[in-house]
């Protein structure tokens, strides 16, 4: 789950972040799907996510305690173009 503190943020950090993490799980054989999580309420990550071509899976969303459960994302790496 990539994090930008708030000082980062509007500036590009958090595209640059995920960037970088699809770019990693890119190069690691047999993965082809890797999962990303985001804030709950925070439409701007969803964005992040959204404008290359992640899509919401639900199935994996989690809970890391109880009074949070962010959404998740996935992305199929051949698609990604960047």
């Amino acid at each position: 789950m990539p994090a930008v503190g708030r000082a980062g943020r509007g500036k590009g950090a958090g595209e640059a972040l995920v960037r970088a993490c699809a770019g990693r799980a890119a190069a690691i054989e047999g993965v082809n799907r890797p999962p990303f999580s985001t804030r709950a309420r925070s439409p701007a990550a969803h964005r992040i996510h959204e404008r290359p071509g992640f899509v919401r899976t639900p199935e994996r969303d989690w809970s890391p305690v109880p009074t949070a459960a962010p959404p998740t994302y996935a992305l199929e790496l051949r698609v990604l173009d960047w």
